[in-house]
């Protein structure tokens, strides 16, 4: 692996260099002995001593004299980091002395290198290469795009994407909107149509990555946009294989009786070509952490220009007027969502009805709605573990398919809605809102719009009937 894909992968936010070595990493400087860390350079006992004495991740880059066992000095002091797991190295005439040593390690490289070559470790699918001509102002993203053979550095006029790091230059940012081209930024924007937001340089990587291969469509959309008025409702749904279920589920959002723009989220080829037959909007993107699938669907529909969007799953339907009531309240409250729902098993033809009912628990002397949930603590590193009523008054749980968010909230947190998560984002997207936001809320419970699951038990369904029908939280009612 590269080194560069080895730093942003495994999320190494400092780099420390040896006071011996002329090298300085301004961007990755050491300052904190918690944070994940790569070490560089080992000439002096103080070097040994910063490695021993970090308590956070570490990795040792060696080289050259750094593992020469004949100075046994130096020997000594390298057993004081025997138990080290993370050794990497880049000259094969180092391993013969690694593996005396008995040191775990992996090889990485310094070559440039290509972007599918940095996403094939990240579980992501990939695709054919391409090649962007990008404008940055910023030194440090320039170092970094220029390790990757895809991209290359251009002026101003025939650059494909602007890309701004902690500063933006407003002249050209609105030149870039103008010509309907694509803009990535690290700072609070301005929520123009164009602007992506990124977190990090590996957030960035991915983001770059999966927005060019779906370039010429994004240009396209930011052409027909008008930015005076927002007017659309967007319905984006994440796709994975079940083509019988996904036609069912486009075909009832475009039966409806308010119209919706339709984006199908697909994250293969097949889903990608099948979807475009269906005559909707259809873009590739990841499948894994379904967390930043969901997140690439918000930031994709923000091009779009939506007064609000509406994710569903390719298994849910709507009513014919689901998004004509959901979108009666959209104007008053930033989140609206439904508290009840129904499930349809399609081999058993049996139907139920859903509601959630979650009990008032206490933990620490604070009450919770349905209890503390450790899930949200660990990813949110936050002493709030759940949903409290002291802050939420009103019941807060709705199922997230058919969940609306209006366009002010998504520019609260530059459209960032998702974390990088595997499960239950369901619920860590609504704490975000609610609880990390401030997000004003209505829960509805309606006979007269609904959204229906369709079950299928002889196909892989993410989410199976049974994990709801045997929900503490969860009142099921059985309809025929």
């Amino acid at each position: 692996m590269h080194l560069l894909s080895f730093v942003l992968l495994n999320n190494i936010s400092q780099i420390k260099v040896s006071n011996c070595l002329n090298i300085n990493f301004e961007s990755h400087k050491y300052q904190n002995d918690n944070e994940n860390t790569l070490f560089y350079g080992l000439y002096t006992y103080d070097d040994y001593k910063y490695i021993l004495n970090h308590k956070g991740n570490k990795w040792i880059l060696w080289c050259g004299n750094d593992i020469d066992i004949k100075n046994k000095s130096r020997l000594h002091l390298i057993s004081l980091l025997k138990n080290i797991q993370n050794n990497l190295y880049y000259d094969d005439t180092l391993i013969e002395n690694l593996n005396t040593l008995e040191l775990r390690t992996r090889k990485i490289s310094l070559n440039k290198i290509n972007l599918s070559g940095f996403l094939k470790y990240t579980n992501y699918i990939t695709f054919s290469d391409f090649s962007i001509k990008y404008y940055s102002e910023s030194q440090e993203i320039i170092s970094i795009l220029s390790n990757f053979t895809n991209f290359k550095r251009s002026n101003v006029d025939n650059a494909n994407i602007l890309i701004s790091y902690n500063n933006s230059n407003e002249f050209i940012k609105d030149k870039f909107l103008d010509n309907n081209k694509l803009h990535f930024t690290n700072i609070k924007n301005d929520n123009l149509p164009n602007d992506i937001f990124f977190s990090n340089y590996k957030n960035l990587l991915i983001k770059l990555y999966y927005f060019c291969i779906n370039r010429e469509l994004c240009e396209q959309i930011l052409s027909e946009n008008n930015v005076e008025e927002r007017i659309n409702t967007v319905t984006f749904v994440p796709v994975w294989n079940r083509h019988e279920l996904l036609i069912r589920s486009i075909n009832s959002i475009k039966l409806q009786t308010q119209k919706s723009k339709i984006v199908a989220l697909c994250s293969n080829l097949i889903d990608y070509e099948f979807a475009k037959t269906l005559d909707i909007i259809s873009i590739l993107t990841i499948n894994l952490p379904l967390g930043k699938k969901y997140q690439f669907g918000f930031d994709f529909c923000k091009l779009l220009y939506p007064k609000n969007v509406i994710i569903l799953g390719s298994d849910d339907i709507l009513s014919e007027n689901y998004i004509e009531n959901i979108n009666r309240y959209i104007d008053d409250y930033d989140v609206v969502g439904l508290r009840n729902w129904q499930i349809q098993e399609i081999h058993e033809n049996k139907t139920y009805e859903l509601e959630y009912c979650h009990e008032i628990t206490t933990y620490k002397n604070r009450k919770y709605w349905g209890g503390r949930n450790n899930i949200i603590s660990k990813i949110f590193n936050s002493d709030i573990c759940g949903f409290p009523l002291d802050i939420l008054e009103e019941f807060p749980f709705s199922i997230g398919a058919g969940r609306s968010l209006g366009y002010k909230i998504l520019n609260k947190i530059n459209w960032q809605v998702y974390p990088d998560a595997k499960k239950v984002l369901d619920t860590l997207s609504l704490f975000k809102l609610l609880i990390m936001n401030n997000a004003s809320y209505i829960n509805l419970n309606s006979s007269e719009f609904y959204i229906t699951s369709l079950k299928d038990s002889k196909i892989d369904m993410i989410t199976p009937k049974e994990k709801y029908l045997n929900s503490k939280n969860i009142k099921v009612t059985e309809l025929n």
